[in-house]
């Protein structure tokens, strides 16, 4: 469900989705396990079928964004200013942003399916924790995508377009940067909240921006130029969804 929200005079666009609406198959998360759906030898295709009729309860999956007009850009120190908060991108995520006219920011959970599998493990049960951790990860990147394609749907309507979207933690984004970017929202939006070592909670949970404008693109994620190991979009972005 999409709603649009006004809170200490700014705008937001709020969304809360149930798990069917994310239309997550078990085949692709065995994808991303890199287990084939058609092999029916191992654990996998039973646990992953089990946690996602389960998930539904323990989900409350949820986010949103708001629109921050007249970015400014330095070439130089590969940086982004919105009013008073400089955000210092790097290399690939600045040169993906630094045509944008409009910023959107964004955060969205799944809610404290994260807390489930850490549940699980301390009572050692580490294979199901790990399919969790999994489905939970899934769960909020398919809703982010859903919160993504509405963007865009409505930025074309003027006729603009969005970038991909980035998070602080990755391609050298320093994480330390989510508290600039949560101070665009209002405490608990969605549920999420920031450490001192800002870490989100509930766990599963992303921030990040998106640009806009009539000169940016919507690319293939650039794996082949980063180093970050650890991404979650790395080698997940070939999979096809269904």
């Amino acid at each position: 469900m999409r709603r649009f929200e006004s809170i200490a005079g700014r705008e937001y666009v709020t969304f809360s989705f149930g798990l069917d609406d994310l239309e997550l198959e078990a085949a692709y998360v065995e994808r991303v396990m890199h287990h084939d759906p058609a092999d029916p030898s191992g654990p996998w295709t039973e646990l992953i079928g089990e946690t996602l009729s389960e998930a539904a309860g323990r989900c409350a999956i949820r986010g949103g964004y708001t629109l921050v007009d007249a970015p400014r850009f330095d070439e130089a120190a590969r940086t982004l200013a919105l009013a008073d908060d400089t955000f210092h991108l790097e290399k690939i995520v600045f040169g993906q942003v630094r045509k944008a006219e409009r910023v959107a920011l964004f955060l969205c959970t799944a809610g404290p399916i994260g807390e489930w599998s850490r549940d699980l493990m301390r009572a050692g049960d580490s294979l199901k924790a790990y399919v969790v951790d999994v489905v939970g990860s899934e769960i909020v990147e398919f809703a982010v995508d859903r919160i993504h394609d509405d963007l865009r749907a409505r930025m074309a309507e003027h006729g603009l377009r969005i970038t991909n979207r980035f998070s602080p933690g990755y391609c050298h984004w320093s994480v330390r940067e989510q508290e600039s970017l949560f101070r665009w929202f209002p405490p608990d939006f969605a549920g999420i909240r920031l450490s001192e070592s800002c870490l989100m909670h509930p766990t599963k949970s992303v921030s990040g921006l998106i640009g806009i404008g009539s000169r940016v693109k919507l690319n293939p994620y650039l794996c082949n130029v980063c180093s970050e190991e650890m991404c979650i979009y790395r080698d997940k972005r070939l999979l096809p969804p269904g």
